[in-house]
């Protein structure tokens, strides 16, 4: 299981606040979305969903510096694993976490949102980059980092 945390950093009350993650390997050498543009159509999905059907909108309400905190399950498939593939190795670079906040305010019906993507890697030292992880192999927490990214008015850790 994964615990995220959402904190409105926005100076006005939240509303109908729904978080919606998506846990994914990150696919290497295919022509698969970049982690940015999958956290965008899960968004526009979400946006859609709210729009057309506003129950399925509800959420929390926070306001501003109240922290709200979901826990998600992780878990991949062997199709998943295969997908995430580094070339011919036995090999995943990491995983990434992407999702959207979504969230109305009191003075208005339109639905804003926050994309966040994250990254799980196993950096390399003294480096940007990444080492790749040996599938099978177990990896202390210790030795991965997270990479966040932030948009909009929420703050994801």
């Amino acid at each position: 299981m994964v615990t995220g945390k959402i904190t409105n950093i926005g100076h006005s009350v939240a509303l109908h606040v729904h978080d919606t993650p998506l846990i994914t390997l990150q696919e290497r050498g295919t022509a698969s979305l970049h982690p940015s543009d999958t956290q965008k159509d899960v968004c526009d999905r979400i946006r859609d969903m709210g729009e057309k059907f506003p129950t399925f909108a509800a959420g929390e309400t926070l306001f501003p510096h109240d922290v709200a905190f979901e826990n998600m399950p992780l878990h991949f498939s062997k199709e998943d694993i295969e997908k995430a593939r580094a070339g011919k190795n036995d090999t995943i670079l990491g995983l990434s976490i992407v999702g959207c906040v979504d969230y109305t305010f009191s003075f208005s019906a339109k639905h804003h949102q926050t994309g966040y993507v994250y990254e799980i890697v196993r950096p390399v030292p003294g480096q940007i980059g990444a080492t790749p992880i040996k599938i099978g192999e177990n990896v202390p927490a210790n030795l991965l980092i997270i990479r966040r990214s932030l948009f909009g008015g929420f703050y994801a850790d």
